[in-house]
C-alpha cells in the first residue's frame, strides 16, 4: 500500500506544485495587502508580498517545465526499451521463423506462435504481475485460440461466465467486429464503468484487471485474427506494450502468410 501510495505521489508531485503555485498567484489580489501590512509590521515593507508571487511563480513554471522534461525523459527510456527488447527477442525470432522450410506446417504454425505469446509474456511481467498473451485466428465468424501454452484468464472467464451467456454474447459480437474492423481495444481497468460501457465487457469477475487487443491484419489489410495481452494490475499494460504487440502481430501474419503457400 505504502509503495503504490509513493508511486503515484512520484508521477503527480511536479503536476501538484505546478497547480499550487498557480492558484497562488490567481489568488494572490487577495492577501497580498494583508501580506504588505505583516511586512510593514516587521520592516520588511513589500519584500514578504515580492517573495510569495517570486515563489509561485517559480513554482508554476518549474513544475510545468519539470513535469515535461520526465515526460520526455520516460519517453526515450521506453523507446530505449521497446528496441532493446525488439533486438533481443523478436529479431532471433524473425530469424529463426525465416529459417522455417515452406510451407510451414500447422503443427510448425502453433508452436512459433506459442514462442510468440511467451516472449509477450516475459516481456510484460513486472514485479508480481501475471501477464497472459494469446493469439486468435478468424475462422468462419469465430476467433480460435492457436497458441497452447497460455495462462488461465480465457478459461477462467467462460467458466464462470456460462450463467450470463447474453452478456457473453455481446462481448464476444463486439470483439469479433473489432477485428474484422482493425480497430484495437486499450482496457486499463475491466471494473471501471466507462470501459465497460465502451467495450461491452460482460459482468463477471476476471483473473485480469487491464488488457490490450490488437486485430491482426494481412498484408492486404483484410482481417487475420487477434493477439490479445492481459495484466493482473490496473493500468498495468500501456503504450510501450502497445507498440511490442504491434510488431508481434506482424510476424503472426508473416507465419500465417508462409503457412498458406
Amino acid at each position: 500500500m505504502l509503495r503504490a501510495i509513493g508511486a503515484v505521489l512520484d508521477r503527480v508531485w511536479p503536476h501538484a506544485v505546478a497547480i499550487v503555485g498557480a492558484l497562488v498567484l490567481a489568488l494572490s489580489p487577495l492577501f497580498l495587502d494583508h501580506l504588505r501590512t505583516w511586512g510593514a509590521h516587521i520592516g520588511a515593507d513589500d519584500w514578504i508580498a515580492a517573495a510569495v508571487l517570486v515563489l509561485a511563480s517559480v513554482a508554476a513554471g518549474g513544475g510545468v517545465i519539470f513535469g515535461a522534461w520526465r515526460y520526455e525523459r520516460a519517453t526515450v527510456q521506453g523507446q530505449a526499451e521497446l528496441m532493446v527488447a525488439v533486438r533481443s527477442s523478436l529479431v532471433p525470432a524473425a530469424n529463426h521463423f525465416i529459417r522455417l522450410p515452406r510451407p510451414v506446417t500447422d503443427a510448425m504454425f502453433e508452436d512459433a506462435i506459442t514462442e510468440l505469446t511467451a516472449r509477450c509474456q516475459l516481456f510484460a511481467k513486472k514485479d508480481n504481475d501475471s501477464p497472459d498473451a494469446n493469439v486468435y485466428l478468424l475462422e468462419r465468424g469465430r476467433l480460435v485460440r492457436v497458441n497452447r501454452s497460455a495462462g488461465n484468464a480465457r478459461a477462467v472467464f467462460e467458466t464462470i461466465a456460462r450463467g450470463r451467456p447474453a452478456d457473453v454474447v455481446a462481448e464476444e459480437r463486439q470483439v469479433i467486429e473489432r477485428v474484422k474492423g482493425g480497430v484495437a481495444a486499450i482496457c486499463t481497468d475491466v471494473r471501471s464503468k466507462k470501459h465497460r460501457r465502451e467495450l461491452r465487457l460482460a459482468d463477471v469477475e476476471r483473473s485480469y484487471r487491464s488488457f490490450i487487443s490488437l486485430p491482426i491484419l494481412r498484408e492486404d489489410g483484410s482481417p487475420l485474427g487477434m493477439i490479445s495481452l492481459n495484466s493482473s494490475r490496473k493500468r498495468g499494460l500501456g503504450e510501450l506494450h502497445v507498440r511490442y504487440l504491434t510488431s508481434i502481430a506482424v510476424l503472426v501474419a508473416a507465419l500465417e502468410a508462409a503457412r498458406a503457400t
